[in-house]
């Protein structure tokens, strides 16, 4: 469907409507209807102090461009409120200069990162399960440390580590003595070429190519090297 129309069944990172005026430096995210929070409960996650009725139900995340009914966003724009106020949004964090509205409010200090901190409350990271498929190559001399994940199809070849807690998702292609730090994740189709060094708490996504040769040349007599 249309980048302008999100429904709350949509799952996906999408981007927000802006003007030209405008930069949107964060990508809205639209959760399904899961469990709910008080505003109170959240104010205390983010340390913010609430204004209004701290009982409200939120639940889910989103931005004050694609305002939704039940969900929390952020506001830094004091000009914009009338027009949020009018919006189905349940509760907004806002900076302390912001102290009176018709919707609920949490003060804090920095409201965009209060905002990123509930992302990962609404969509927690994803559990993967420290096992190794017998359908993934992994080459006699590559090293997994504690609770590695491998999953089918994944190739990892001589003297490749992974460090421990690591995800390698299906198809991610491990060169020789390629090394991959702790509680890092490795999405489908990426290939590290020889020696890449990857470190700790990463996630790189699909597609992705490390370490293949750059685009320079150098000019010899004998023609491009």
């Amino acid at each position: 469907g249309s980048s302008d129309s999100i429904a709350e069944r949509d799952l996906r990172f999408t981007v927000p409507r802006i003007d030209n005026q405008k930069q949107a430096g964060y990508t809205a995210k639209v959760m399904q209807q899961g469990h709910s929070y008080t505003v109170a409960e959240l104010a205390q996650k983010i340390q913010g102090k609430v204004v209004g009725d701290s009982t409200t139900p939120v639940s889910g995340i989103t931005s004050v461009d694609h305002p939704l009914a039940g969900h929390i966003a952020f506001l830094e724009d004091p000009r914009r409120l009338e027009e949020i106020e009018s919006s189905p949004i349940a509760c907004l964090i806002v900076p302390g200069h912001i102290a009176r509205s018709k919707k609920p409010l949490i003060q804090v200090e920095q409201p965009k990162v209060a905002w990123a901190q509930l992302l990962n409350l609404f969509f927690p990271p994803r559990a993967f399960p420290g096992t190794v498929s017998e359908k993934a190559f992994i080459a006699p001399s590559a090293r997994l440390g504690q609770g590695v994940t491998v999953e089918a199809f994944a190739y990892l070849g001589e003297e490749a580590e992974v460090g421990d807690g690591s995800v390698i998702r299906a198809y991610g292609y491990l060169d020789r003595k390629v090394k991959v730090g702790k509680k890092t994740v490795i999405h489908p189709h990426v290939t590290l070429y020889e020696n890449t060094l990857v470190g700790n708490s990463c996630v790189i996504h699909s597609g992705t190519v490390i370490g293949a040769d750059g685009f320079g040349y150098v000019a010899s007599p004998q023609g491009q090297i």
